[in-house]
């Protein structure tokens, strides 16, 4: 994300009198400037440039990556919920992270997992279907009854075809980057009716290695939320700056904004504002239902 403030750009940066008087470009940033800071009760996880999952511990810090090969800047989200139990192998049995598919399934190290920087992050689920005659659905626990949900793996082929996502054999997938040779799967947007679980179908005479799975009761997939034994819900983001003198006494001017919106649905999201504390003066940029608006 890149902010930029000016004087005098009518269009931007094309009028010889126009002044820059403050910018943040998060897309390089690895700490906040000190007039930045964000509201957020616990930890969260981003991905570096390269794709590997990274885990922030502490309260009201910024993020500063990407998300599913997005670009890179700071990441500001709502609260979100993962529902498998397991989104890794880190602890516990077969039987603990499966309703489904497990007598095909091992647990293995692979130091190439996108999440093999977080506690126990070489461990991944290993699905041997190269004798089976059909193909075999392999099912995490948890479920999601009501609402939305979407899920999301990363997938290594080791022989055979490709693995399938699902929600309980609903949905339609979507294919993204590619991290250390595990593909991105996503299935999102899926209005679920009754108890619905992630779902991933090892085709027959396939061996695939899955890591990093996440079933989230949401419309869209916001960024990976680690579990090991229960669902874990990640808080939402609220970053503010604490000092607007700059704004103070400006009569007009241009605000650059460059950005990206994973979320084209019907909620509604303020994006940015500059505001005195009564509201009466202020400029927001909002979002709603694929809309973007400013008032």
């Amino acid at each position: 994300m890149y902010l930029g403030t000016g004087l005098g750009f009518t269009p931007a940066r094309k009028n010889k009198s126009s002044a820059l008087i403050k910018s943040y470009n998060f897309s390089t940033m690895t700490t906040p400037p000190s007039d930045i800071s964000n509201i957020r009760i616990g930890g969260g996880w981003y991905q570096d440039n390269q794709g590997l999952i990274h885990h922030e511990t502490q309260s009201n810090t910024i993020r500063f990556g990407t998300i599913y090969g997005s670009a890179r800047g700071a990441l500001v989200e709502i609260a979100a919920a993962a529902h498998n139990l397991y989104a890794r192998p880190s602890a516990g049995t077969i039987n603990d992270h499966l309703s489904a598919g497990q007598s095909i399934a091992q647990i293995i190290n692979d130091s190439s997992s996108p999440c093999i920087n977080l506690n126990n992050g070489s461990q991944i689920w290993e699905f041997d279907n190269s004798a089976g005659a059909s193909d075999v659905d392999i099912e995490w626990i948890g479920t999601i009854s009501s609402g939305k949900a979407s899920a999301t793996c990363y997938a290594k082929t080791i022989s055979g075809a490709d693995a399938i996502l699902s929600i309980s054999g609903n949905g339609s997938e979507t294919i993204g980057h590619s991290v250390s040779g595990y593909t991105l799967h996503k299935c999102e947007d899926r209005s679920v009716s009754g108890a619905e679980q992630l779902r991933v179908t090892i085709p027959a005479g396939s061996i695939i290695r899955v890591a990093c799975v996440n079933f989230q009761s949401y419309d869209v997939a916001t960024s990976f939320i680690d579990t090991a034994g229960a669902a874990v819900t990640r808080n939402g983001d609220d970053l503010n700056g604490s000092d607007a003198s700059w704004w103070s006494g400006v009569q007009s001017g241009t605000f650059l904004i460059d950005f990206t919106h994973l979320d084209d649905d019907a909620e509604t999201a303020h994006i940015f504002e500059v505001r005195d504390s009564t509201r009466n003066n202020h400029f927001t940029l909002w979002h709603s239902a694929g809309v973007t608006s400013t008032t």
